[in-house]
């Protein structure tokens, strides 16, 4: 998506798609693809990142932490996704004691 539109100069665009996809999917329901495109905003602004050794920016560690949250929300929904396939779906294949221990890992969030 970013390739796109950096050839065409317009850098802000791809986190304002991915925001909105990221959006519609957490309206609709679809948590694994709102996981998807949280774990792809947190990709977006570890690009952002300089890779300087000896100082990080300001600039940089507020790209860091947007980063981190946006990976941190893709974890959770990603989990949750599985969760609420295993509510509302009669028949799945997941185990049990995988859903248990996703419900595990979204309660210590």
């Amino acid at each position: 998506v970013d390739e796109a539109f950096r050839k065409t100069g317009k850098r802000e665009e791809p986190s304002k798609v991915l925001g909105q996809l990221t959006y519609n999917s957490v309206v609709e329901r679809r948590y694994e693809d709102a996981g998807f495109y949280f774990w792809m905003l947190s990709q977006q602004y570890l690009k952002l990142v300089h890779k300087h050794f000896k100082e990080v920016s300001a600039e940089d560690r507020r790209n860091l932490k947007i980063s981190a949250k946006f990976r941190e929300m893709a974890e959770i929904y990603y989990a949750y996704s599985y969760i609420c396939k295993f509510i509302e779906e009669p028949f799945t294949t997941v185990h049990p004691e995988y859903i248990f221990n996703m419900a595990r890992f979204l309660l210590n969030r």
